[in-house]
């Protein structure tokens, strides 16, 4: 999952989130590799084992879920989670077509987990973080069927990522209505604002590393497909062809000007953070 536009307050905003998500679900990550690239990343950074339990919290389509199904091996087990019944669907025909034994996927809210306590060895977190309504109940739940000692990996957009993401919303948003952005604080986007949240939640030893990325398409139409995968789909089919036409035209124009050719580049930059549940935890805390 990607950086959100809406400020999420309600069952009906995650509602609309599942919605959304589900809409994309078919053709998500199928154009420039963003999610797939981190995704691996970011399992390598958790350092998972064989026999290890994991969660894949907000899994979408299986970025981080399949490349840690096979480093925790058959006696792992790998469980994905996603609030968007599309995505969950299509990550278990991917599993399925895989022949992946030791995962499964279900539709759920991070907010409240269905699983016992300390169930899981590692939680994993694919820019997913900034789309939960209430961050710290969702935090308080991960921290929850993490095992003592156990291992938190979490990806969310540097300030350069962000950026990249306003700057499409700002061009969409010229031409037809889309959400309000969120505020900065929910975006976890500095460093220092990521460690506060997570050491507030009750984490210990939080490292966080910034991974650079750049999204490298042929042209506008590539771009313009790139989008289709994401969020901003359904914002783009609002429009007619006509106006989509003058976007499309208006697009190429800057692009041009900016790299001075038709090719379309901006970065995606990352942080892939790891957090543990602590060995002795307060009075009253899980």
């Amino acid at each position: 999952m990607t950086q959100p536009a809406p400020n999420l307050s309600s069952d009906a905003d995650k509602q609309a989130l599942a919605d959304l998500f589900s809409t994309t679900s078919a053709a998500h990550d199928s154009v420039g590799g963003l999610f797939a690239h981190f995704g691996a990343l970011l399992v390598e950074r958790a350092a998972l084992g064989p026999g290890d339990r994991v969660l894949d919290v907000a899994a979408g389509a299986g970025a981080s879920l399949i490349a840690a199904a096979r480093r925790v091996g058959a006696s792992g087990r790998v469980i994905g989670l996603d609030i968007a019944p599309g995505m969950v669907a299509r990550l278990r025909a991917l599993i399925e077509d895989q022949d992946i034994e030791n995962a499964d996927a279900l539709v759920g809210d991070a907010e409240s987990l269905p699983f016992d306590d300390e169930h899981f060895d590692t939680v994993l977190c694919g820019f997913g973080l900034f789309f939960f309504v209430d961050t710290r109940l969702a935090l308080t739940e991960i921290k929850r069927v993490l095992r003592t000692g156990g291992c938190f990996a979490v990806s969310t957009f540097t300030r350069k990522g962000s950026d990249s993401m306003d700057a499409t919303w700002t061009r969409i948003g010229a031409f037809t209505e889309v959400p309000v952005a969120a505020e900065r604080e929910r975006r976890f986007d500095e460093r220092s604002h990521l460690v506060e949240a997570l050491a507030g939640a009750g984490f210990d030893d939080v490292e966080v590393t910034e991974s650079p990325f750049e999204v490298v398409l042929p042209d506008t139409d590539a771009w313009i497909n790139w989008m289709r995968t994401m969020e901003f789909g359904p914002y783009l089919a609002r429009m007619t062809p006509e106006t989509l036409d003058q976007f499309r035209r208006l697009a190429i124009e800057d692009f041009a000007r900016r790299s001075g050719g038709p090719e379309v580049r901006f970065p995606m930059d990352a942080y892939l953070t790891l957090a543990r549940k602590p060995a002795s935890l307060p009075l009253g805390s899980r």
